[in-house]
């Protein structure tokens, strides 16, 4: 969508970011984000076999985007990372690390030698990082205090919805509100209404 806009409503939307930035603040926005439960097991409708998706805000993707990439070209440039890291990457993935695997397989076949092979996950990975070891591992990659409490503090306080078809169309209710009121959706007044109160805050602090 952001692609069909013009030069205008581009520079405009740029502009309003930056002075955001300048201003360090964070709009309330920022912190909404729809969870989408996929499921791992098809027919399964147990929460442990769903696997949660954050979608998030398209202007906040683009923004956080420009400082990670500056971040990622440091990083590269320096050599920082561990070359056999291939997540998190541009052109790296799981298709780069099976074609690593794959090789290496094919190198101990060929000298008729032995490999080892350990693969192990965690539960609620993402989710059991705490904010301070989140703020020290991007400050001991070389980014800024502000950036690095910038990007933790955008999960903290936050409101995540859970996608189903119940609360899309309670939220197209309260946007259809905040149209009549030529306000958006975060607007204080919207906070009285009963459909925001079950949408919104029901769901406060799901993760």
């Amino acid at each position: 969508m952001v692609k069909l806009w013009p030069e205008t409503a581009l520079r405009r939307a740029y502009d309003l970011l930056l002075q955001m930035w300048e201003a360090e603040h964070t709009p309330a926005f920022h912190k909404m984000r729809w969870m989408h439960l996929i499921p791992k097991i098809p027919g399964s409708n147990k929460q442990s076999d769903t696997r949660p998706i954050s979608l998030l805000e398209v202007l906040r993707k683009l923004w956080n985007s420009f400082f990670m990439k500056k971040v990622n070209k440091f990083l590269a440039r320096h050599n920082i990372p561990n070359t056999a890291q291939c997540a998190y990457w541009a052109r790296m993935g799981t298709d780069t690390a099976s074609l690593e695997l794959i090789n290496a397989m094919e190198a101990v076949r060929t000298v008729e030698g032995i490999i080892g092979l350990m693969s192990y996950d965690f539960t609620r990975a993402f989710d059991s990082v705490s904010k301070l070891l989140s703020r020290i591992a991007l400050l001991r990659f070389g980014v800024s205090p502000r950036l690095a409490d910038y990007l933790v503090d955008l999960d903290i306080d936050g409101t995540v919805l859970i996608r189903t078809p119940l609360t899309q169309e309670l939220l197209a209710d309260i946007t259809r509100k905040a149209e009549e009121l030529n306000t958006s959706i975060t607007d204080p007044r919207l906070r009285r209404h009963k459909l925001y109160r079950y949408v919104v805050e029901a769901y406060r602090g799901v993760a």
